[in-house]
């Protein structure tokens, strides 16, 4: 008997996001697609941001905080557990997507630093 085997995989936390694996562009940051998925079905991150309260001024906020605090969790899943590593990889298409839905480019170093410093 043949095991059915799949092709593609979607993700609930964005319904446009389809992992397909028949080749093309890589990335080795993958399973944080995954850590999304759980983060999304248990709300951890987002009990997280619901327990913080921010003070910042809005008009001087360029990343939203749910982003950093997702880009900062992932990255520690993913095995990055430096800050510093956060220059690389806020442009990084995974991390994007994962932390911040693709809407907006992610923390550098210097903002995750004095952002995560403050609590």
């Amino acid at each position: 008997m043949a095991t059915e085997c799949y092709s593609q995989l979607g993700f609930g936390f964005q319904p446009k996001l389809v992992a397909d694996f028949t080749g093309g562009p890589l990335t080795t940051d993958v399973g944080l697609l995954l850590v999304r998925e759980f983060d999304e079905q248990l709300s951890l991150s987002a009990d997280v941001v619901g327990r913080i309260t921010d003070t910042l001024d809005a008009r001087y906020v360029t990343h939203e905080l749910d982003a950093l605090v997702r880009q900062r969790l992932y990255q520690i899943a993913a095995g990055y557990e430096d800050v510093n590593d956060a220059d690389r990889l806020r442009y990084g298409p995974t991390c994007q997507i994962v932390a911040a839905d693709g809407r907006t480019t992610l923390g550098s170093q210097p903002t995750l630093s004095r952002w995560f410093r403050r609590w």
